[in-house]
């Protein structure tokens, strides 16, 4: 079977970049909610995913997005109860 990722000594060098800010994502999540299972926990937070791995999660990803970057946002609806995610892909400028 054909790996679909990269190895970890291939992707760690751009996954530091990416976190650092120095290297835009190619993909993040604003706004996810997160269960952290240690503490219990749920956590609304960012996610920046760079060759199809967690690169950065934590209160603010703006730093990890580039003009080519696909951002999607939560839209969590607490009259629903229930966390459901938009269809439209926007571009965040917000840095």
């Amino acid at each position: 079977m054909e790996n679909l990722f990269k190895t970890w000594s291939e992707s760690a060098s751009n996954l530091i970049a990416v976190a650092a800010g120095r290297v835009p994502a190619d993909t993040v999540i604003l706004g996810g909610q997160l269960v952290n299972v240690h503490t219990r926990e749920v956590l609304r937070w960012d996610v920046a995913i760079s060759d199809g791995r967690f690169a950065y999660v934590g209160p603010n990803a703006s730093h990890c997005i580039g003009d080519k970057t696909k951002v999607l946002r939560d839209s969590y609806n607490p009259i629903h109860s229930k966390t459901y995610w938009t269809n439209e892909i926007s571009y965040y400028k917000g840095k």
